[in-house]
């Protein structure tokens, strides 16, 4: 006689996802039908077709680069079949809200992703429960389920950086060529979704130099640190980056496109949306904006959870230097892009957030710890 065997518990990070999945899929069909977006900036099935019509080469461009483009033009070949068979008239206001929901889906498919990797990043850094208190905080971010339930760039771009972010850390524990390979595609990966997260990895190849000159100091003290630098290592993220740029950006066969591009997104398609002035008073007032900006996505609760973490991590020994790094992506986001942009939509703060909900994480599992202990 077979034994009964107690099904498996869920892990509670699933739990997670599936409650944020479904916060996220709430509502996907906002707006629609309808022969424009109802979301701001929300990539429309048109701007797809125009791209899949011209393989998006021959000069084609939008103003934002291209990588999910081509993700959306996949979503889109299904249709495409469906409308060469005569069952699908693009002329029907139905038919592209269908297409629009299939790429929102495609959005809240990602977050899931992003998700999920925040809880991976945290495993590693702070331990299982103080992940999935990270992983809820991102998920409760206050602009995240709406971003999350839209064709929007904002969280398809989130998903690669914090990917990079996992491979970060695992590159900072391990020092493993294939994490600096990896870490160098999917930043580009993040940039090639959605520039402005050029800014998150101004810092990144300093932050690496520092934790192998670290590393290596620590085990061969009064050693010439310089000659045993991962010199290799360097070389072939460097030559990783370039090919995921020259492949993402499609510069051999687009470069004007791409040349328009930069032309668009450094002229009309941020001087309009700058609100402080380039003086000392204007970045007195961006100051203050970008503080509210991130209280406003954490909440209250979490803003001084997540602030706690970020004292506690700072003032422990010995510090969570792994951790601690992470905070070079935030700095130099908000010095390169959001100071030189001076555009300070909410959602222009979830990377920093997103960062942040990991300390907060931290200062959860440690209040946890201390109440258990008591």
């Amino acid at each position: 006689m077979a034994r009964f065997k107690a099904p498996r518990r869920w892990s509670p990070i699933v739990w997670v996802i599936i409650f944020s999945a479904m916060l996220n899929v709430t509502a996907v069909w906002w707006g629609l039908p309808n022969d424009v977006s109802w979301a701001p900036d929300e990539v429309w099935p048109s701007h797809v077709f125009d791209g899949l019509t011209r393989l998006f080469s021959h000069g084609w461009f939008d103003k934002y680069p291209p990588v999910h483009f081509y993700a959306l033009g996949v979503v889109l070949l299904p249709f495409l079949a469906l409308r060469h068979l005569k069952i699908v008239d693009f002329s029907q206001a139905r038919a592209v809200a269908a297409i629009v929901i299939a790429f929102r889906l495609l959005t809240v498919l990602m977050a899931a992703g992003l998700i999920y990797l925040i809880y991976v990043c945290g495993r590693e850094l702070i331990g299982k429960r103080g992940a999935l208190w990270a992983a809820i905080i991102t998920a409760l971010l206050t602009p995240f389920p709406y971003y999350a339930k839209t064709a929007n760039l904002d969280v398809p771009y989130l998903f690669w950086f914090v990917w990079s972010l996992y491979f970060f850390i695992r590159l900072f524990k391990t020092h493993q060529t294939r994490y600096y390979l990896l870490f160098a595609l999917t930043a580009v990966l993040s940039i090639a979704t959605k520039d402005q997260a050029a800014g998150l990895f101004v810092f990144a190849p300093l932050t690496i130099l520092w934790a192998d000159w670290t590393r290596i100091k620590a085990s061969a003290p009064g050693g010439a640190v310089w000659r045993r630098l991962p010199y290799l290592n360097y070389l072939k993220a460097a030559g990783v980056a370039g090919a995921a740029f020259l492949a993402g950006f499609n510069i051999l066969f687009n470069f004007q496109g791409f040349a328009d591009h930069i032309k668009l997104i450094f002229g009309p398609a941020s001087e309009t949306y700058q609100v402080v002035p380039k003086t000392a008073a204007g970045y007195g007032r961006l100051l203050t904006l970008t503080i509210h900006n991130i209280r406003f996505c954490l909440g209250w609760p979490f803003f001084l959870v997540c602030l706690a973490g970020l004292v506690l991590a700072i003032v422990r020994k010995p510090r969570p230097r792994a951790l601690l790094s992470l905070l070079s992506f935030g700095v130099a986001y908000l010095i390169f892009f959001i100071g030189l942009s001076r555009i300070t939509y909410s959602r222009f703060f979830l990377p920093v957030a997103i960062i942040l909900a990991l300390f907060g994480g931290l200062a959860i599992d440690e209040a946890l710890k201390s109440r258990f202990r008591a």
